[in-house]
């Protein structure tokens, strides 16, 4: 049962009936003080407040401001009241305003914008703006309005967007690959250039698993790779940021397989903790084939070495024998134990001795005698060439023999000569190597400025014309771009012959970079050079590049030609041919430009 309330005293009743006693004067003004007081410290605040209040009425009429606000319109209070807003709002952002605006009144829901507001002297700057609708004196809708100025945000925002710009237009055409992927091993970036050397589309990379799109061997590495790595990374206190090289080979559109390069590393937040990886990858395939080719090249040097019926040996810098083969070790007479470490520069034959030291001074050189054993006991006589070693930069390594029993003196002299011409044919192949272009069989950029400086130092001695020229496939980018880099080798490969077909016995070409050809005239005019460019361009007419069949593909090539001027610097020589090439290219392509500057 609910509690009854209870009775109200008759004296409670008398109490609330009598007549109130009115405040004493003093408690007025008082009351009066106090309300003063917190008015002036109300409006302190108000105009004191590090942001701008504005109250706007229906019509967008300014009806209060406070200090703040004027300070940042530039103008005083008196001359702000019952002035337009969009006065001092930018032309181009009044729209944004006034939408605001009208969604305030019609909604009464509080809105947000940013615009660009004038001061008085011109000069503009971002605002945010906040506002809330409330109603006046008279009940009409009004905003309260928060002016906030943030050109400064917005000024780190537009440096933040020209920087991430910059960088993505970076790494959208730089010729390396580069990827981002989640810790779920998820695409989720992948640079144009990845779909060049794939032959994907973009949208087919981010959807291709990466099983897919590797190897099922180099899927495997890479798996094994991430777990242990990402357990590396995981740990605490985490690593430092590191490093993972990676050759991994990839699947293209077309079933190819190319290798890839990649140098892995893990992105990393403020503590430390992996949060994506990010890789940089270039084609390594030419690499990778030459690598294979010097393996089985090794074993076959193995094979050869271990299985010869000639005695075969190597001995380092200093002499000393660090392998040999069985037949060696046979025809010497001794045992591979006493053999290996053996220093061949002590040995009591001072014949061998300087047959050795002359292979460790950089020359093959031949012996023929009745070697003595370590034994001091003689066995058959021998004939042994010795040969160097020589690395990167001219060093010597060390040294090869090759030990024949000559009993049979006819069988040893054949054979001999057929060594001999096999190491003649292989530092003939070497010398060319160094100095020919593989694709084009023209000599290189590096035996060029060679060649160049000898025909110059004979032009100035002898008196003799010297003409250069400078040749430039034309479109050659587009070209690759539509038909691919294969193609685009076979043209410079074809534009290589065309150059040979047509030049003299005397004349030289050289590739000079990328699809840019040099031809050295020596003892010719600029006038009888322009007959061989002429010419050349006749021969590369001639090649039709076309993949499809019934259809014609023709290249032209730019080329600017010039007569040496005695005592003429080899680099300005070069530098004014170039330029010669480079008006030719300005002025439509496919025609010649020499010394008199006419393009033809």
């Amino acid at each position: 049962m609910k509690n009854k309330p209870k009775p109200i005293s008759r004296q409670k009743k008398q109490a609330d009936a009598a007549p109130k006693k009115p405040p004493s004067p003093q408690a007025v003004d008082e009351r009066s003080a106090e309300l003063d007081a917190a008015r002036a410290r109300y409006f302190d605040l108000y105009d004191l407040a590090p942001v701008g209040y504005c109250t706007i009425s229906e019509q967008g009429l300014i009806m209060e401001v406070n200090l703040t606000a004027s300070t940042m319109l530039g103008v005083s209070w008196g001359k702000l009241v019952k002035q337009l807003l969009t006065r001092f709002i930018l032309k181009e952002d009044q729209d944004i305003y006034y939408l605001h605006h009208k969604q305030l009144l019609d909604t009464g829901e509080p809105q947000a914008c940013e615009l660009r507001i004038v001061k008085k002297n011109g000069t503009a700057f971002w605002a945010h703006l906040a506002a809330t609708v409330a109603k006046d004196e008279g009940g009409a809708p009004v905003s309260r309005v928060i002016l906030s100025d943030i050109t400064e945000r917005k000024q780190e925002e537009e440096l933040l967007k020209q920087s991430e710009a910059k960088y993505r237009l970076l790494v959208d055409h730089m010729k390396d690959q580069v990827f981002l992927m989640d810790l779920n091993l998820k695409w989720t970036y992948i640079s144009p250039s990845v779909e060049k050397l794939l032959g994907y589309t973009l949208e087919e990379l981010m959807q291709l698993p990466l099983d897919n799109f590797l190897t099922e061997k180099s899927f495997q590495i890479a798996m094994d790779t991430f777990s242990t790595e990402m357990s590396k990374a995981l740990t605490v206190p985490p690593l430092p940021s590191y490093k993972i090289l990676l050759e991994l080979e990839c699947r293209c559109k077309d079933s190819r397989t190319l290798w890839i390069e990649s140098t892995l590393s893990f992105i990393q937040d403020k503590a430390g903790k992996p949060v994506s990886i990010l890789g940089e990858g270039r084609e390594i395939t030419k690499r990778k084939r030459i690598e294979e080719a010097l393996r089985e090249s090794e074993e076959i040097y193995r094979l050869i070495f271990e299985y010869s019926p000639l005695g075969l040996l190597s001995f380092d810098e200093k002499g000393v024998i660090v392998a040999c083969n069985d037949n060696f070790v046979q025809i010497i007479g001794s045992s591979r134990k006493k053999l290996i470490g053996l220093n061949m520069l002590n040995l009591p034959d001072k014949n061998m001795v300087s047959v050795v030291q002359k292979a460790l001074n950089g020359s093959a050189g031949l012996y023929e005698d009745f070697y003595h054993s370590v034994t001091a006991k003689k066995i058959s006589p021998v004939r042994a060439l010795f040969a160097p070693i020589v690395v990167g930069g001219g060093r010597i390594q060390g040294g090869v023999g090759i030990i024949e029993d000559i009993t049979e003196r006819k069988q040893a002299e054949s054979q001999r000569e057929a060594l001999l011409e096999a190491l003649r044919d292989s530092e003939k192949r070497y010398l060319e190597l160094s100095i020919i272009d593989d694709l084009t069989q023209l000599y290189n950029s590096r035996h060029f400025y060679a060649q160049l400086e000898r025909e110059i130092e004979r032009s100035n001695r002898y008196g003799q014309p010297l003409t250069l020229l400078l040749l430039d496939l034309d479109k050659f980018k587009a070209f690759n771009d539509t038909y691919g880099h294969v193609q685009g080798d076979y043209v410079l490969s074809r534009l290589g012959h065309a150059i040979k077909r047509s030049m003299r016995e005397t004349d030289s070409a050289y590739r000079y970079g990328g699809e840019e050809f040099t031809v050295i005239l020596p003892v010719t005019t600029s006038e009888e050079g322009i007959v061989t460019a002429k010419r050349i361009q006749k021969e590369l007419r001639k090649e039709n590049f076309s993949l499809v069949a019934g259809q014609e593909v023709y290249m032209t090539v730019s080329i600017g030609l010039a007569q040496y001027k005695p005592k003429e610097e080899i680099k300005a020589f070069v530098h004014r041919v170039d330029q010669f090439m480079y008006k030719v290219k300005k002025n439509g392509r496919g025609k010649i430009c020499s010394d008199d500057g006419d393009v033809q």
